[in-house]
């Protein structure tokens, strides 16, 4: 139920018995709240309403704004993309560095072993000083039946080092992903140690580009004693 308020208004008056009698007329309180929300109040003057603590907002990026994030996402995916092709370059080296170290080391290793246990220099299929070269040793290593001594070669076939031994198939030493560009055998003798071989190998990686990776190389130098004639 809705309380009658009463206004009084000075406009609103009657003549009773020669009198002024004032007028109040009753306006419910739904009224004058239907009144104050339609912005007018009884006296006819505009009310301005505001929500408090409530603003919106339809503002949206600018082409401007929009031109810096995109450029700045730019910089961050060159950076990005920069920084993974350095890794991956890197490792490539490594990977590459790594297979060429092993490769010379374990083809040093084999032909040092070999010359240590032989018997002599063959130099009649030997080729000294020059590259790429070829020793021929003889030796009582792996000696076939009815035999006292065997003889096996060291040589270079397709970029790969091989080692022969008489009667049987080349055994490769060096890997497929690799390629001897040099290997010199030097024949000397030392008055104190006697007959001597020293070894000059390098090997390089075997891909065909100019990529930074790929372009890396080794050299080892090393001198054997043939100790088997003792």
């Amino acid at each position: 139920m809705t309380t009658p308020i009463y206004e009084s208004h000075a406009n609103d008056t009657n003549n009773y018995s020669g009198g002024r009698i004032r007028v109040s007329r009753v306006r419910s309180a739904s009224e004058r709240y239907s009144g104050a929300l339609f912005g007018w109040a009884h006296s006819g003057a505009p009310i301005r309403l505001q929500r408090r603590g409530l603003r919106y907002s339809n503002a949206g990026f600018t082409l401007v704004e929009m031109l810096v994030y995109v450029a700045i996402l730019t910089i961050i995916l060159a950076l990005v993309v920069g920084l993974m092709w350095n890794l991956i370059r890197s490792y490539t080296r490594y990977r590459v560095e790594r297979e060429i170290s092993t490769n010379v080391r374990e083809a040093m290793n084999y032909m040092i072993r070999e010359i240590k246990s032989a018997q002599g220099v063959y130099a009649s299929t030997s080729v000294f000083t020059s590259h790429p070269g070829q020793l021929s040793l003889e030796t009582r290593v792996s000696v076939p039946a009815d035999e006292t001594t065997t003889f096996i070669d060291f040589y270079i076939d397709n970029g790969q080092l091989l080692i022969k031994r008489e009667g049987q198939d080349p055994f490769v030493i060096t890997s497929d992903r690799v390629s001897v560009s040099n290997l010199v055998f030097t024949n000397f003798t030392n008055p104190t140690i006697g007959e001597l071989v020293r070894l000059d190998l390098t090997i390089e990686h075997r891909e065909n580009t100019s990529r930074f990776e790929f372009q890396a190389q080794q050299s080892l130098t090393s001198s054997a004693a043939l100790r088997g004639q003792y």
